[in-house]
């Protein structure tokens, strides 16, 4: 699992900044929406008693990374570890 914050160019970045930088070519914008949508993502996954995901795909590759989790907090354990930074 990755820290909550990596450290590139000097700069703290969030899982999403760092793996979407590394592994797919959305732009800063795209990436800002992401950010967004992760602050809420909780909440939702609360509301649905459902995990929740936020995949990007890879760039050049026929696969996703997962760059985002949330999960209901009564639920019963479908992973042992997180799996932010896992190819899907």
């Amino acid at each position: 699992m990755l820290a909550d914050y990596s450290l590139i160019g000097g700069l703290n970045l969030s899982n999403i900044q760092s793996l979407c930088r590394k592994y797919t070519n959305l732009s800063a914008t795209d990436i800002d929406k992401l950010i967004e949508i992760e602050a809420t993502l909780t909440y939702y996954a609360e509301l649905t008693d459902c995990y929740m995901f936020i995949d990007c795909l890879l760039e050049n590759l026929p696969h996703a990374i997962v760059v985002a989790e949330a999960f209901p907090k009564k639920a019963i354990g479908l992973y042992e570890k997180s799996v932010i930074g896992k190819f899907v």
